[in-house]
């Protein structure tokens, strides 16, 4: 994990073309998820900061009134505390409730974008395949790390405020070993070229 920011530079070097540009997101979550035969949702549903690297279409190189469909790649990671109120016996026979899990992920993502461009901005509609990478951790001794097969649904509104910068808000539906329901509110900026 030492080397994950070099692999990350190189990574943006290497796929500029195709990742051309990287948002930060406020995101409205609602997740339910089943962890070893308990039910947990997410005990915060408006998350910290999370930050996504993507492709987005730039009005100047496609303009208005133009449809289009293509695949394009993503990269996100998450953060999300999960609680329950389930209760469980303890080794030395005390019941006490499930210690909260903290579920960090990475997912890369292939999409289906269709896009169509309008003057009030580009409306996105996405679906996603890929593989997540993520550790759960209860802070008591469970630490796990996995991988998983991961597919997306989104619908985004995406709006240039100048030549760089960029508004990108909509919902997204996460289906993994779980579902998840995201409404997010991006700012992002656009390094690649028009």
């Amino acid at each position: 994990m030492r080397n994950l920011p070099l692999f990350l530079i190189v990574l943006l070097q290497c796929g500029c073309s195709l990742l051309n540009s990287g948002t930060a997101n406020v995101k409205y979550t609602v997740a339910k998820a089943k962890f070893e035969g308990v039910t947990y949702e997410n005990k915060e549903r408006l998350s910290d900061v999370s930050f996504s690297v993507r492709n987005v279409q730039h009005p100047k190189k496609y303009g208005l009134w133009n449809f289009n469909v293509g695949i394009t790649p993503s990269i996100h990671y998450d953060k999300i505390r999960y609680g329950t109120l389930a209760l469980r016996t303890n080794n030395s026979g005390v019941i006490e409730k499930y210690p909260d899990l903290m579920f960090q992920r990475l997912s890369l993502l292939a999409n289906l974008a269709a896009s169509w461009h309008t003057p009030m901005g580009a409306f996105v509609l996405k679906t996603g395949f890929g593989g997540a990478f993520y550790n759960l951790n209860d802070g008591q001794g469970f630490d796990t790390f996995k991988t998983r097969e991961i597919r997306k649904v989104d619908l985004a509104w995406v709006a240039f405020m100048s030549k760089r910068f960029f508004v990108l808000m909509g919902p997204r539906y996460y289906v993994e070993q779980f579902e998840q329901f995201t409404f997010a509110f991006r700012i992002g900026y656009f390094w690649g070229r028009f």
